[in-house]
């Protein structure tokens, strides 16, 4: 007797152990080419996908090369800190809103650094320099104006006024009554951090089409040496280090003033003043 169910079901077991893998799975008798054709198109299909992934690296590698700044980095000897030092530099756009605006900085922190340490041979001088501004006005000449009456309290915060008269008037005041007199050498100013401050516009003031004025906020340290003279004759030098933040209206660039200072002394003073003060000039 013979059981063709048993015999189909041992077939159909075999057949589902050993799975036609390609190209037998399309490797029909009648019609030999198809497993060609087959693995041309599954080949095809598999290079398009390729194509396509390094197609969109190379436009976004285009796009992200295009979207950087170029802002390089140099590396020079600071004779100042005796070491070298990473020198950031800024081609783009975004900070030549700043540059007229540092430029003016620099300017009145020289002014601001000398008449804050200074001391005149004539009384004149100091009491225009660190009087009291309470009932003044700045010209409109503003830090331009080198001669301003009260130029330490017309353009310094009052706290930082207040600080000068609590702490240093009286002294500077003792020494010019002693004949000795002060001035500064600049060696470098750095510019460490800067910003704007552009005050948000609420819905009235913005339909109205009104501006409010843009601040801007430069923190610099600046290195100089105090020369101090007693009678004319060199007595002392002071290597300092003093890190002063300024802010200002952008549009008005004669409006400046002095928000925050710090200073202490050079660690390398030495070696500064052996190195005849880097030739600073006053």
């Amino acid at each position: 007797m013979v059981y063709r169910n048993n015999n189909i079901e041992n077939t159909e077991n075999k057949k589902a152990d050993n799975l036609s893998v390609y190209p037998f799975t399309v490797d029909v008798p009648s019609f030999p080419e198809r497993k060609y054709l087959v693995a041309i198109y599954r080949f095809a299909r598999i290079t398009y996908v390729a194509l396509f992934i390094a197609m969109i690296i190379a436009i976004l590698t285009i796009l992200r090369a295009f979207s950087r700044d170029i802002s390089p980095r140099f590396i020079k000897w600071n004779d100042i800190e005796n070491k070298y030092q990473y020198v950031k530099s800024s081609y783009s756009q975004k900070q030549t809103t700043l540059s007229y605006s540092q430029y003016l900085n620099e300017y009145f922190i020289r002014t601001y650094i000398s008449k804050r340490f200074s001391i005149s041979e004539t009384s004149v001088t100091n009491f225009n320099n660190w009087c009291d501004c309470s009932n003044k006005t700045a010209s409109k000449m503003g830090i331009f104006n080198t001669d301003e009456e009260c130029y330490l309290c017309q353009y310094s915060s009052s706290k930082i006024y207040k600080s000068f008269t609590d702490n240093v008037q009286n002294a500077y005041t003792t020494m010019a009554n002693d004949g000795i007199t002060r001035t500064v050498d600049i060696l470098d100013i750095t510019l460490q951090s800067a910003y704007e401050t552009n005050p948000e516009l609420s819905i009235v003031e913005w339909f109205l089409n009104k501006t409010k004025p843009i601040s801007i906020t430069q923190t610099f340290r600046v290195d100089f040496i105090v020369n101090e003279f007693k009678n004319s004759k060199p007595v002392s030098r002071e290597v300092l280090i003093g890190f002063i933040t300024v802010s200002g209206n952008k549009t008005s660039p004669q409006k400046r003033g002095v928000i925050n200072e710090s200073y202490m002394f050079n660690p390398n003073y030495d070696l500064i003043l052996r190195n005849g003060g880097l030739n600073a000039k006053r």
